[in-house]
């Protein structure tokens, strides 16, 4: 212990030890390389840390900057054992020097222990090589995906122009055969036998389902193709709505809220047509035990507006959340609900060709449909 005192004690005090030159015999050649070396060696070191710095600072978030500033510190410490060594030609501070060589050997040793820490992240990363690859692949992921997706934009445009094209072109032969049946059945008034009579009121009933069909599937076709976008008072189009279904409201009973809506950037149309589809749903899926009630409301949100239609009919089971949206997917009889399984599929085209999302929640009385609509969407 007492050692040790004497030793911090006097960590400065030269006295004891005469100054290097004095130590062997130094030539001024050889003790000048010496001193240069020595000096030159703790410039550099001093040097060094200045890039490192620079570099963590302008490469931020870096997974092995602490171990960089462990590393700095090793190096500043065996710049000054040169520096020391050099000095000490004329300054015999070897106390001095101990102390300092004794916190360069526990940084060392620090330095190397937080390196082998992070050595699985330094084997983690790439080299120019790798990076350069991984690019090369990427672009190759990239140009094959533009591909695809030209060639599903093209499918799907095809896929559209058949459905409008058959839509379109089977009307004028149904209507043909409607014709020709409502000819046959007015000639053959009172020469038929019930079976007849039945036979002839099913293939009519037929006729007129299938033209319905083809009028929503031509309409389904059209969606999106419309570039009149106007901003459209969801109120008033709401309201307009209503009226065109007056005598459906009148005949459900049915109690209607309205929230105060927004105003949309959209097709006035398309709007049109789909608060008529969702509305028609309300009306139409109304439950016996209780009286019909439907609101329709809105949420401002940051970026977008949250907008229900909610009613306490009969409600859907969570399971229908992927298929009811489909294209002429039904839940019920034909009996039981009359409709062609379009209605809802046109809402998701609508809401998703302007950029928003609908889904259902199922309530303990009837069924909410949410729609989150973009703001500002021009």
């Amino acid at each position: 212990m007492t050692d040790i005192l004497e030793f911090f004690g006097g960590i400065f005090d030269t006295s004891g030890w005469p100054p290097r030159w004095y130590c062997g015999v130094w030539t001024d050649f050889h003790g000048w390389l010496y001193i240069i070396s020595d000096f030159g060696i703790f410039l550099a070191y001093a040097l060094i840390p200045t890039f490192i710095f620079k570099f963590i600072r302008e490469k931020e978030g870096i997974p092995v900057s602490n171990v960089f500033l462990w590393f700095v510190a090793f190096i500043v410490l065996c710049g000054f054992t040169h520096l020391i060594d050099a000095i000490m030609f004329w300054y015999p501070i070897y106390r001095f020097s101990a102390l300092i060589r004794f916190f360069t050997m526990v940084v060392s040793m620090v330095t190397v222990y937080k390196i082998v820490q992070i050595y699985p992240q330094l084997m983690a990363l790439k080299t120019s090589n790798e990076f350069q690859a991984e690019i090369e692949q990427r672009k190759d992921a990239e140009y094959k995906m533009r591909e695809y997706a030209g060639q599903l934009e093209s499918s799907v445009a095809d896929l559209e122009q058949f459905a409008y094209v058959a839509s379109h072109d089977l009307q004028e032969p149904l209507n043909t055969i409607k014709s020709y049946i409502s000819m046959l059945d007015e000639n053959l008034k009172g020469k038929l036998g019930d079976e007849e009579k039945e036979f002839m009121k099913y293939t009519l009933e037929s006729s007129n389902r299938m033209q319905v069909l083809l009028q929503e599937l031509l309409s389904y076709s059209r969606l999106g193709k419309n570039e009149d976008k106007e901003w459209v008072d969801l109120n008033k189009a709401v309201e307009e709505v209503l009226n065109d279904l007056k005598s459906k409201v009148k005949e459900s009973g049915a109690d209607i809220y309205l929230d105060t809506l927004p105003e949309l950037y959209t097709s006035k149309i398309e709007i049109h047509l789909l608060f008529q589809n969702l509305l028609t749903n309300a009306l139409k899926f109304k439950s016996s035990q209780r009286p019909l009630k439907v609101s329709i409301r809105s949420h401002e949100r940051e970026e977008d507006y949250l907008i229900s239609v909610e009613d306490n009919g009969i409600g859907i089971d969570p399971k229908y959340q992927g298929k009811i949206f489909q294209i002429f997917q039904r839940l019920h009889n034909r009996s039981d609900y009359p409709g062609t399984g379009v209605g809802l599929s046109t809402c998701k085209k609508i809401v998703e060709g302007n950029g928003g999302k609908i889904w259902f929640e199922n309530k303990d009385q009837g069924v909410r449909f949410i729609i989150v609509w973009p703001k500002n969407r021009l």
